[in-house]
């Protein structure tokens, strides 16, 4: 009888775990995001745009292009809460990437140093594919990528 009740404690230990995590992510991406910061990572986002259309012989680059004023336009504007809150934390987890690998900004980077942390924010989001990936990103918003 011990033993029973023992795997019902952890199994409940377990789930109420597990419906905690659950509810704060739910949480952490149904709050109201915090737009004002949006326009302090405009260096970032500059950078990070750059990244992926550099500027070549005669043709401009995307921050010339002000892609990055765009970016933050559409982010305000035309983007769920949800995946507002995805974006800034993309750009945190970007941020705190950046100085914890180089001890710099992520614009004041080398491009081989922007490139590397840009491919490791690649290889960390997890996307699902087919209905299971569709499911994520109607509840879970789409990842920063």
């Amino acid at each position: 009888m011990k033993r029973k009740q023992a795997i019902l404690g952890i199994l409940g230990i377990t789930a109420g775990t597990a419906a905690t995590y659950a509810g704060w992510q739910w949480y952490r991406l149904q709050r109201k995001p915090d737009l004002s910061r949006l326009t302090t990572f405009k260096a970032q986002i500059d950078a990070l745009a750059e990244t992926i259309l550099p500027a070549t012989s005669g043709v401009p680059g995307a921050k010339e292009a002000g892609v990055g004023d765009f970016i933050i336009t559409m982010v305000k504007d035309a983007t769920s809460p949800i995946e507002q809150n995805k974006f800034m934390d993309g750009l945190e987890w970007i941020k705190q990437k950046s100085e914890s690998r180089h001890q710099k900004k992520f614009e004041s980077l080398t491009k081989q140093q922007q490139q590397e942390i840009f491919q490791m924010a690649m290889r960390d989001q997890t996307h699902f594919k087919g209905m299971v990936g569709k499911v994520q990103n109607k509840f879970l918003g789409r990842t920063f990528f």
